[in-house]
């Protein structure tokens, strides 16, 4: 009876072959390349360059190191991030430790509190030294007069007479008593009146024919400015009692402009100079206030630039012994360098009458290159 295949030992034995047969490979997978480009003619083709050995980083790095192929995986070392321990000779047991620190918590704990150390905090910058500037004490100010108001009397400007032809006038010193007066009868004729101060504010007045500015009567430059822009120019300046010698300093300032410019000046003269007696001058008189000495002598001593100056640019108008505010009366005198006085002997003018008396000079101009006196 023939045996079957399944019961066959041997045949059960051998190891079965498997099939040589291998799949089919895929077809290859045709890529389009693009064309490539062509140059223009105008462009001339850049040589290629030579390409350079890559850098070897990341994966082919590693793989180089272990003998692999780009494609192979590399077993990454093992980096332990852990701290090596200390060393147990040098570190102190717990149970040592844990007493160092209670001991420590106990004394800071019985220390008084004033004797532990404050903490470490951060103080703000120190600033740099500031170096004290002390000021110089000021000088005391001069005591200031109080403000002039320009005031104009209620009367009927036909009460004056009118100028034919206008005059623009340059006046220095309008803010004081004879200041104030002479421009009030200037603007009351039409004349056009520049006063010329060292405080402005002086000057409080308002009018349509009257501008205020600031002038130093002791600048030639100021004055010859001044002439210029005007048809004439006046002087009534009062000197402080400290420093009468400002009228010797004016005289020479307004000559020096006056010529430069071609103009005539007319100042306010003094008293002092006037003959009492022949002779004799009224400040050299016995009876004449000493405290009045010292500012009759520096207008004398200014009469005496205007003299030496000669020629007709120049007018001064002195008072009689005595002015003082008063009325405008219009009726008075004229004198040349003797002292006029009335029947009693009294030599007086008031201030409202020498402003018309100076204003009547600024108009007709009788006593160029002269000094004349007005009176009652």
């Amino acid at each position: 009876m023939p045996r079957s295949q399944d019961a066959d030992p041997v045949r059960m034995a051998r190891p079965t072959r498997r099939s040589s047969r291998r799949p089919a490979k895929k077809p290859a997978r045709r890529v389009k390349r693009a064309p490539a480009r062509r140059a223009s003619p105008g462009k001339a083709r850049s040589p290629r360059k030579a390409s350079t050995p890559r850098k070897a980083t990341g994966a082919r790095r590693t793989a180089k190191r272990a003998g692999k192929r780009p494609g192979q995986r590399v077993a990454k070392r093992a980096v332990s991030r852990k701290k090596a321990p200390r060393n147990p000779a040098k570190r102190a047991p717990a149970a040592t430790r844990r007493k160092a620190k209670a001991a420590a918590s106990a004394k800071k704990a019985a220390a008084p509190r004033e004797q532990r150390p404050a903490r470490p905090t951060m103080s703000p910058p120190t600033p740099a030294p500031v170096r004290e500037v002390r000021a110089k004490p000021a000088a005391a100010a001069p005591a200031r007069e109080a403000p002039v108001e320009f005031k104009l009397a209620p009367v009927e400007f036909s009460e004056f007479p009118r100028s034919s032809k206008p005059l623009r006038i340059a006046l220095f010193g309008a803010s004081g008593n004879l200041g104030t007066r002479i421009a009030e009868e200037a603007v009351r004729r039409g004349h056009t009146v520049t006063a010329l101060v060292r405080e402005p504010t002086q000057m409080t007045g308002q009018h349509p024919n009257l501008r205020v500015l600031r002038g130093d009567v002791t600048d030639p430059l100021q004055v010859e400015a001044a002439a210029r822009a005007h048809d004439v120019v006046a002087s009534a300046i009062a000197p402080p009692p400290t420093d009468p010698g400002v009228l010797v300093e004016a005289a020479q300032s307004l000559l020096a402009g006056g010529r430069a410019s071609g103009k005539r000046v007319m100042v306010v003269g003094g008293a002092g100079s006037l003959e009492a007696k022949p002779g004799q001058q009224l400040v050299d008189t016995p009876a004449f206030p000493a405290a009045w000495r010292p500012v009759a002598s520096a207008h004398r001593d200014a009469l005496a630039v205007f003299r030496a100056e000669g020629g007709e640019g120049w007018t001064v108008l002195s008072p009689s012994a005595l002015i003082e505010p008063g009325s405008r009366t219009g009726k008075f005198r004229l004198g040349g360098d003797q002292l006029l006085g009335d029947a009693k002997g009294n030599s007086r003018i008031s201030m409202e009458d020498y402003a018309v008396a100076f204003v009547d000079e600024l108009e007709k101009g009788e006593h160029l290159g002269k000094r004349f006196t007005v009176g009652y």
